[in-house]
């Protein structure tokens, strides 16, 4: 009994180990890119509270928003380019304007 409780604390901390936010201002550039060229679509630290979901492609974005070059401070690089966010079009046929789709 005392061993499967044991585990079952290893389980949960390690769980919540993984589902930690990645930081990208402690990583490299080049590890930040990869890590959202392989995921697709990763939710990153930004700064001290700030996070913005980044994507590889405009795939990941929904059909009124756009995927928007961004750039974001790493641990090498202050000005890093990693793909695209997704942002609200401006022409979104919700408000009146023409969409393109």
């Amino acid at each position: 009994m005392r061993s499967l409780i044991v585990i079952l604390a290893l389980i949960v901390l390690s769980g919540s180990a993984l589902a930690a936010r990645p930081d990208f201002r402690k990583m490299t550039c080049q590890q930040a890119q990869n890590m959202v060229n392989q995921r697709g679509s990763v939710v990153a630290t930004t700064g001290q509270y700030t996070y913005k979901r980044f994507v590889s492609s405009f795939r990941y974005c929904d059909y009124w928003e756009r995927a928007a070059t961004t750039r974001v401070q790493t641990k090498d690089n202050p000005k890093c380019r990693i793909r695209f966010i997704c942002e609200e079009r401006l022409d979104d046929f919700r408000f009146g304007g023409r969409g393109r789709y």
